[in-house]
Formats: C-alpha cells, structure tokens, sequence
C-alpha cells in the first residue's frame, strides 16, 4: 500500500494491481506450503487468467474487492486512487454483483 502511494498508482493500473493482489491472496488461502511448486503454478495461472480476462466485469469485482481488502488491512485509503470515472464504474460492478 505504502508502494502504491509512493509510485502514484491509480485507475485502470491500480485494478490491475488489485487482481494480482488477489491472486495471491486465494493462493495463499489454498495452500499451506506457498513455496511449494503447486502453489507457484496455481498462482501464475490465476494471475495471467486475471489479467488475460481483466477487460471481463467479474474479474474487475474480484479486483475491487481486493483493493477494499488491502485498504482495510493496511489503513491506506486506496479507493479514491481510482479515479472517479474507475470508482463509480466499481461500484456499478460491485452492485450488480450483489443483485446476482
């Protein structure tokens, strides 16, 4: 988070950032032994699927709830790097992720 702040990362890049972010996370959640090789092909699967199908609505959701995630767990306010235009859009997202 402290990265992100210092390199001014925002909008579409800071998402970007988010799905790989979120990537590690179910890895890390999966797998007991993160070093394992298992765990690092499952992690470079789910972030290149991530990014491959990013342009995609339910990947950009999953990215958003990461960054809500890692601005809950480190205190930095991240949401409002995105932009207004990439901020509304996510929670447009966000809401017809809930309604399904």
């Amino acid at each position: 988070a402290a990265e992100v702040q210092k390199r001014a990362i925002g909008g579409k890049a800071l998402l970007k950032l988010a799905a790989i972010a979120e990537a590690i996370y179910y890895v890390r959640r999966i797998f007991a032994d993160t070093a394992s090789p298992q765990a690092r092909i499952t992690l470079n699967v789910f972030v290149n699927l991530n990014l491959f199908f990013f342009d995609q609505w339910p990947v950009q959701v999953a990215a958003w709830h990461g960054l809500r995630r890692i601005e809950a767990e480190s205190g930095v306010p991240m949401i409002v790097r995105l932009g207004r235009y990439h901020g509304y859009r996510m929670k447009i997202y966000n809401r017809l992720w809930e309604l399904l």
